[in-house]
This record gives structure tokens, C-alpha cells and sequence, in this order.
């Protein structure tokens, strides 16, 4: 008998079958478990899912495409009508991967250009003219935070629209709409609210307007940034999904503060369940058990929050930060724009090594707080924190002349110098050992 409690889930969620077929292909391919498949009936199981898809699927003759033929699969009628924003997310998806590969076959041969003029289409018939606002506004939706239904304006769909309205950047009936498109702000406490009509202290479930400012970049101040920060960690439901804490890590390292990025990100480790680190949606270990979505906010933190890294069509830009009680992070195998980096970051020293950079791609811009390097093949090395003691000796020779542009520094020298530690020593020495050690494997 049907053991499923909910109807809706066990009438619709029919890919649990193709998941069981995804199990068997992943434990054949580890165990190559013959005995498996001649006598313990897995081939029959293996065919029997394989004539039930065999027997939902129907040939569209309009797409010239074999389709499932079925009814809604989503089994929470709020969030299938309501979270739209999901088509917009799916619009931002494809923005960051054309910023890092730069596929143009993709957006030419493979439809990602019929695909994003798509999602641009459905957000222009979503937009209605407001003449109190003198706006575009977007109403009857549900944000990232599913405590609130059927809301008018949430400031994450609005701005996820808004980006997807601008991809197709040279269609000028898309970019009037982005322009012209209402974002809801508080002028009063310089906030951005979750949606019309949002009560100051209401409990929000999940990340939602704190994503504004990454992943979507969207143009604010540090001020508004910060505000949005400071109120919604405060008035997010600690009992909440895993991912949220992670996303406001990375805001707190983007405005400097490490030591409270730091103390949200801790938090994360709340969720990973004993005794094989499972992730689950809360961090007492209910609600969706092996939660990607939270892992996925955890691994944002770590590449986004302490490396720093954020994606652009011509510069790669990174601004990393050890993660707590760590003294050396390895980031490995960044692929951006035909090149593929290693990094490694101390405390004190940042290297760069490009390993691969394909032909007939640009040469490869990095940013590093704010000063651009363009990168060769090979080893680059960085020192964090270095000082700009060139500049100032420069100027200040600049206002000496004569006899005292040569004696005064010859004179006066020994006030700059300084006793050299053997602790000072051993750090140098182990910096030009790793140096040498990247150098070897690049060798090899």
C-alpha cells in the first residue's frame, strides 16, 4: 500500500523513482557489483524504472521533443504560484557563467540567448505601471523568505527582475522597464524593507534582502549595506534555514568586519549532523536532511566570504582573509576566462598560480584591493597589508633639493632601521620555501 503520508507528494514527486535509479548507477560504478544485477534482481529493478519513465514520457510533436507528460510537481501550491523570483534566479545563473567562460557558443548555438530573452519576456508582462510611484511594480509574490506569501514588491524579486530585464542589454523594451523598475526603500532608517507594507521587527525565515548585496552586487552604499545587515541578522529566525548564515558572513568580511563575520559564520557548523557530517535544514536535525541548499551557503561563505572572490565579464576580483583559527588557505583550480588559478593565502603573503590559460583568451585581469594586475603564466606573490612607504619617500624627496635631497636620507638612516629577529628571519625563509615548492610542482 501507498506508505507516502501526503498525497500531494506521493502522486507528484515522481523523481524519487529516477533517484533510485541514480543510486543503483552510483553504487555500480564504485562496487562494479555484478552479483548484484544476475541475482539479486537489480537488473529487473533497473528495467522496471526504466519502463516507468518509458511510460511518462510522450513525443510533443510542436517541440519535436519527447516531454513528461504530468501535472504540477511542486507540492506547496504558495511557493509554485507565488516564487517567482526563481525564474530570475535562473537568469542570474547565466549571467555568472558567461562572466566566467565567456562562452559565446552557448548564447549563439545552444539557445542561452533565446533563454535569457525568454526570462526578460516573462518579467515585461509581470511589470504593471504604477502612476502613484511612477514606477513599474511587481505584485502577488513570494521572496527567498517563505514566511511571507503573496506580498506586493519584495525588494529581491523586484532586483532579481531588474538584472534579468538588463541582460539582453540592446533590447531597449527590457532596459525602459529595468530602469523605471520600483525597489522598495526606507528613506527614514536607509534600509531596503523585504516587501510593501513590511512591519519593522517582523521575523524573516531565511536570507532574502541581505542577498541583495551578494550574490546579485546590486549598487548601494556601505552605509545601506551595512543596515541591511545589522537588521536582518538581528530579526532572522534563528531556527532558520542553514544557508542564511553563511550569506551574512560574506557581507560582514565585504565591509571589513571579520571578527562578526566570523561569529556568524561559526554558526553554520550548527547544522552539520554526527556521525557522518550530514547537513540538515536546522540545526536541531529536522527539516530537509542532507540540505544542500545549506551546504551550498556554507561553500559561498568560504569561496565569496574569505576568499573574496567576485565575478565580472573582464576582471576577476579577490580580497581574501584567512577563515577562523586557520594559518594557511588553499584555494585550488578557480577556472575563469580560459585560465585556471591556484591560490594560497597566509597571513602576511597572497601567491597566485596560473596553471593553464587556453589560446585565443584575453590576458587575465586580477583584482586585488583595488589595484589591478594583469597575470602571465606562472607565480605571482603578493604581500597582504603591503605598505606605501615608495610613494611617501618619493613625495617627500620631491619637496627636498640640492645637498639636503642626499645628505638628510644618508644621515638620518639609522632612525629607520630596526633589529631583525630570528623569528623575522624564519618568516622569510618560509616564504621563499613555498615559493620554491610551487616552482618544483609548476616544474614537474
Amino acid at each position: 500500500v501507498e506508505v507516502c503520508p501526503g498525497p500531494i507528494y506521493s502522486k507528484n514527486e515522481i523523481h524519487i523513482t529516477g533517484d533510485i535509479a541514480y543510486a543503483l548507477q552510483q553504487y555500480l560504478s564504485v562496487t562494479w557489483d555484478t552479483d548484484f544485477l544476475t541475482n539479486h534482481r537489480g537488473f529487473e529493478l533497473v528495467m522496471a524504472v526504466a519502463d516507468f519513465w518509458a511510460n511518462r514520457v510522450v513525443f510533443d510533436p510542436t517541440k519535436k521533443l519527447y516531454i513528461i507528460n504530468g501535472t504540477e510537481v511542486d507540492p506547496a501550491p504558495d511557493t509554485r504560484d507565488y516564487e517567482q523570483h526563481i525564474t530570475g534566479d535562473i537568469a542570474f545563473a547565466l549571467q555568472q557563467y558567461i562572466a566566467s567562460t565567456g562562452d559565446q557558443k552557448f548564447l549563439k548555438s545552444e539557445k542561452g540567448f533565446k533563454t535569457i530573452l525568454n526570462i526578460a519576456e516573462f518579467w515585461k508582462c509581470r511589470a504593471v505601471w504604477n502612476d502613484t510611484r511612477k514606477a513599474y511594480v511587481i505584485n502577488d509574490v513570494m521572496g527567498p523568505d517563505e514566511y511571507q506569501r503573496n506580498v506586493n514588491n519584495s525588494a529581491y524579486t523586484n532586483v532579481i527582475a531588474k538584472l534579468s530585464l538588463m541582460l539582453p542589454y540592446y533590447a531597449e523594451r527590457y532596459k525602459t522597464i529595468a530602469d523605471k523598475l520600483y525597489i522598495p526603500f526606507d528613506k527614514e532608517n536607509q534600509y531596503h524593507p523585504e516587501y510593501d507594507g513590511y512591519t519593522r521587527g517582523t521575523i524573516v525565515k531565511q536570507a532574502d534582502v541581505i542577498l541583495l548585496g551578494f550574490p546579485l552586487m546590486y549598487n548601494m552604499t556601505k552605509e545601506i549595506r551595512k543596515n541591511d545587515l545589522a537588521y536582518y541578522e538581528k530579526y532572522t529566525d534563528d531556527h532558520g534555514p542553514a544557508m542564511t548564515w553563511g550569506l551574512i558572513a560574506v557581507g560582514w568580511l565585504e565591509l571589513g568586519n571579520v571578527s562578526r563575520a566570523n561569529d556568524v559564520f561559526n554558526r553554520s557548523f550548527t547544522n552539520i549532523q554526527e556521525p557522518f557530517k550530514v547537513w540538515s535544514e536546522v540545526s536541531d536535525g529536522t527539516g530537509a536532511v542532507n540540505f544542500c541548499t545549506g551546504m551550498g551557503g556554507f561553500l559561498q561563505a568560504v569561496l565569496f566570504g574569505y576568499g573574496g572572490f567576485r565575478l565580472y565579464p573582464d576582471y576577476l576580483e579577490f580580497n581574501p582573509v584567512l577563515p577562523p583559527a586557520t594559518t594557511r588557505f588553499n584555494i585550488t583550480g578557480i577556472d575563469y576566462l580560459g585560465s585556471s588559478l591556484d591560490f594560497v593565502i597566509l597571513n602576511d603573503l597572497v601567491t597566485v598560480n596560473m596553471t593553464e590559460h587556453s589560446v585565443g583568451y584575453p590576458d587575465l585581469t586580477l583584482v586585488f584591493k583595488g589595484q589591478k594586475t594583469m597575470l602571465e603564466p606562472g607565480i605571482l606573490s603578493i604581500e597582504q597589508g603591503i605598505s606605501r612607504v615608495g610613494v611617501i619617500g618619493v613625495t617627500l624627496m620631491a619637496l627636498l633639493s640640492g645637498f639636503g635631497a642626499v645628505n638628510c636620507p644618508y644621515t638620518y638612516m639609522s632612525y629607520f632601521m630596526r633589529h631583525v629577529s630570528d623569528g623575522d628571519i624564519q618568516a622569510h625563509e618560509r616564504k621563499f620555501m613555498q615559493i620554491m615548492d610551487m616552482i618544483l610542482t609548476k616544474k614537474k
